[in-house]
């Protein structure tokens, strides 16, 4: 049995032109998260590698979140905020078992919830909230509004946010969808009585580069929140009142 909860980014690349480059972020945005030897994953726009895998979470279903959902094993349980995802991901593959989740969801000592955002006028757009051992961590790489923002990330622990624009949202024209900029985002979240103790940027796009200088910006405008850039690979674990990163242990930031 695991002490914590291990977070395991896959990719951190969101939807950009191929022309971008950063070592940082290669692989589409994803993560798996393991705890009491279970293993769930967000998202599958890259090849899965591995033999096993308990869970799968949708987002949504555009091209960077699902292109290798053929390479899902078969007993995989795929988890879906929307029945309207499962056809399109059926024809990618019908050898696994899907469930349909609305409200907190149990699974084997983790619950889940999804929540719906504005991101595309074409599909149903969603981000996770987890609850894990007193523990209350989101994921949401995809928006451009987030409807129930202040109910979502008050008092959570851990948010893992998209920052695929920096201060222009970015309207993907042809596509059907934008991307809500992570600047406009943090200021209103800074203004939460409550806000996420520790804030990770994820799903990086072209107004982020160069990542490293941007997100130091992004501390400076914004010193009551914790912020911290991932790179594809990086591993956190989050255990009683600290997180791991490479070994070190860091206190949460006591919530004001």
């Amino acid at each position: 049995m695991t002490e914590g909860l291990s977070i395991k980014i896959i990719g951190t690349m969101g939807f950009i032109p191929k022309e971008w480059r950063s070592r940082l972020a290669k692989k589409y945005t994803s993560c798996q998260i393991s705890w009491d030897k279970k293993l769930l994953q967000i998202d599958i726009g890259n090849r899965f590698e591995g033999s096993k895998l308990d869970y799968l979470l949708i987002t949504h279903i555009h091209y960077d979140h699902v292109e290798q959902f053929a390479t899902c094993p078969s007993s995989t349980e795929v988890l879906v905020p929307s029945a309207t995802f499962i056809p399109k991901l059926e024809r990618k593959n019908s050898k696994v078992n899907f469930r349909l989740i609305k409200g907190k969801s149990p699974l084997d000592g983790l619950s889940v919830r999804p929540f719906p955002v504005l991101h595309s006028s074409t599909t149903l757009t969603y981000g996770f909230k987890f609850f894990w051992n007193k523990k209350e961590m989101v994921w949401l790489p995809d928006y451009c509004i987030v409807p129930l923002m202040p109910q979502i990330l008050s008092g959570v622990d851990v948010l893992f946010l998209g920052a695929a624009a920096m201060r222009r949202p970015i309207d993907h024209k042809g596509y059907g969808h934008c991307q809500g900029s992570v600047y406009e985002l943090l200021k209103k979240i800074s203004n939460l009585r409550n806000p996420p103790k520790e804030i990770f940027l994820i799903h990086f796009g072209m107004g982020m580069a160069p990542i490293r200088v941007k997100t130091i910006f992004l501390q400076k405008m914004f010193p009551k929140l914790s912020i911290h850039y991932t790179w594809d690979g990086k591993k956190i674990e989050i255990n009683g009142n600290y997180w791991l990163q490479d070994g070190k242990k860091i206190l949460f930031r006591n919530r004001t």
